[in-house]
């Protein structure tokens, strides 16, 4: 679904929270999903051991809509330092993509 994807890394939790509340508040940002992969309950092996927040957006501002693509989503990923610094070590992203693969041919 995504063509645009960021990523920001932060350097301790309570930053990466106050990005969210600063997004969620932001009448121009159109939030349409989160997927939240720091929650103890977030299983690693399901998603190849990232650890990070990942939230898929419209951007709705006149900018956005001049050029049509007030419509497009883009992904947002929000990841603490010490999982960034493992993901690049790791090529933990690689793996996620392998992984998220196999599991769809396999459903």
């Amino acid at each position: 679904v995504d063509v645009c994807r960021e990523r920001i890394v932060f350097g301790g939790l309570r930053e990466l929270v106050d990005c969210v509340e600063r997004i969620n508040c932001d009448a121009e940002i159109e939030v349409v999903r989160v997927k939240n992969m720091l929650r103890a309950a977030a299983e690693a092996g399901a998603n190849g051991g990232l650890r990070l927040v990942v939230l898929n957006l419209r951007v709705r501002d006149e900018d956005a809509r001049r050029f049509g693509v007030d419509s497009h989503v883009c992904e947002l990923q929000l990841v603490l330092l010490p999982f960034a610094q493992r993901q690049v070590q790791a090529d933990a992203h690689r793996r996620y993509i392998h992984f998220r693969n196999v599991r769809k041919n396999t459903k």
